[in-house]
């Protein structure tokens, strides 16, 4: 048994999309702009704490409790849209943390950019980033037939070399998919906490949110095709980078001049880079 040449690529190809990139994005943006380092570090915090450090622990706890592979069972759709809406709750509160309290003196599109995707690339490197960093290791150990015994190993290794190599790119195209939903979501609740609507925009991430990590599995479950559901997401998140733009514009509308040049090297111009909030702060 081995595992083809064409999944090891695509292993390696989505190990790429879901570590590299998402770096790359945030050491150019950081270049780019004074200030979105510090907001892509607390941007990484919105999503560690309330994700690594408390949600999955939490369902890895709720799991081992009695009368849940029951509830499973019997409830999947149900399990589903809480799981999706514990997603959302946790990680909006993340985001409503990192803007309201950590950077609440500095709401503009430059630290709204930075913490989004602070946000996105640590959900990509930490979660799929690991999980590929394992694959990669085991077909190796496969093709070099170094693969310890035992039956967990045995059982990984049939799993990995029976997938189809095109799921592994999937895997690594809704992870730049997603990444650009996580930045707009980010600078979507920026934008209203700039705005003093913060209930709205809190309701508006977990709504959305909430139906993308819904629906998507669920369209999964009942058989539908990959090909569709990453066409949904790509549709989405075009859709959801467009949203970020437009609401850039309006960081830049509300304090007429360009926030997302604030700080930025001598080539912005003449750009002021102030602060975007009704009242000078939210």
């Amino acid at each position: 048994m081995t595992v083809s040449s064409l999944s090891v690529a695509a292993i390696i190809c989505t190990l790429i999309l879901s570590t590299v990139l998402p770096a790359v994005l945030v050491l150019w943006y950081s270049v780019k702009r004074k200030g979105a380092m510090s907001a892509a570090l607390l941007g990484s915090l919105g999503f560690i704490i309330p994700q690594l450090i408390i949600r999955i622990p939490l369902l890895t706890l709720l799991a081992s409790t009695q009368g849940y592979a029951g509830f499973a069972a019997a409830h999947p759709v149900a399990l589903l849209f809480l799981v999706a809406l514990s997603a959302a709750l946790f990680e909006t509160a993340g985001r409503l943390f990192v803007f309201g309290v950590l950077l609440k003196n500095n709401l503009c599109s430059v630290t709204a950019f930075g913490a989004g995707l602070g946000h996105g690339a640590a959900e990509s490197i930490l979660l799929i980033g690991g999980t590929y960093i394992s694959n990669l290791s085991l077909a190796l150990m496969i093709n070099t037939g170094t693969l310890p015994a035992g039956e967990a190993y045995a059982i990984a290794a049939q799993t990995l070399a029976s997938t189809d190599p095109q799921l592994f790119l999937a895997a690594g195209a809704e992870r730049v998919f997603t990444l650009a939903i996580q930045l707009a979501l980010s600078v979507t609740v920026c934008f209203f906490m700039a705005k003093g609507r913060t209930l709205f925009g809190a309701l508006f991430a977990i709504a959305v949110h909430t139906a993308i990590d819904f629906f998507i599995p669920l369209l999964s479950l009942n058989g539908a095709p990959t090909a569709l559901t990453e066409s949904i997401l790509l549709i989405i998140a075009v859709g959801a980078l467009a949203l970020a733009m437009r609401e850039r514009k309006k960081f830049k509308s509300a304090a007429g001049t360009d926030a997302d040049d604030a700080g930025a090297d001598d080539d912005a111009g003449d750009n002021s880079g102030d602060d975007i909030t009704d009242g000078g702060n939210n």
